[in-house]
């Protein structure tokens, strides 16, 4: 990556705050419909945000060109990253769902600590331990038209086997094509 795309990369991220972020998510997730407030979204360091444990370590999983934010909606809530890419990534569906794993695991590990349990999971009391899902949306800046597979659907080895539910293992992401010289 040169240091030209990483200015890119810093400029994009800063520029993507929670309206942006709202506007984005209700487009792809709810077609179009005004489901995620801005006022509803807080930074993964906020005082928000402390009330779930182990958000915090999900920071240092962000790269240049994401922006992270914790959606309390109701009861419930959720990550919402946004992945700003420049370039075509052949192995985008698995490097998100690594991704998704380790903000997981950080958070699973912190509550365990946080309860005086091994992170083993034999513990009985790592039972009311509550992980906060993380969502991913990517925004595609490149040149050419993307190629590579946009889901881990599209990667998997077709066979034979029965089809499962699309409901059995939702995708972790889309990807938009942001026209050149388009802004979000």
């Amino acid at each position: 990556m040169t240091s030209k795309d990483t200015e890119t990369l810093a400029a994009l991220a800063a520029s993507c705050g929670n309206e942006q972020i709202a506007e984005i998510y209700n487009e792809a997730r709810f077609g179009g419909r005004a489901v995620v407030h801005p006022d509803d979204l807080h930074t993964l360091d906020s005082p928000e945000a402390s009330a779930y444990s182990g958000l915090k370590e999900c920071l240092s999983f962000l790269g240049r060109g994401e922006v992270a934010r914790l959606w309390k909606h109701g009861d419930d809530a959720e990550i919402l990253v946004v992945e700003n890419l420049l370039h075509q990534r052949s192995d985008l569906p698995v490097w998100l769902r690594n991704k998704e794993e380790a903000m997981l695991t950080a958070q699973w590990k912190q509550q365990c600590k946080a309860l005086g349990v091994s992170p083993d999971g034999r513990d009985k009391k790592a039972e009311s331990i509550r992980l906060v899902p993380v969502a991913f949306q990517v925004l595609y800046y490149g040149n050419k038209p993307r190629e590579a597979p946009t889901t881990l659907a599209e990667m998997l080895v077709k066979s034979g086997m029965p089809k499962r539910s699309p409901d059995a293992d939702p995708d972790v992401h889309l990807v938009w094509r942001i026209p050149d010289g388009a802004s979000v």
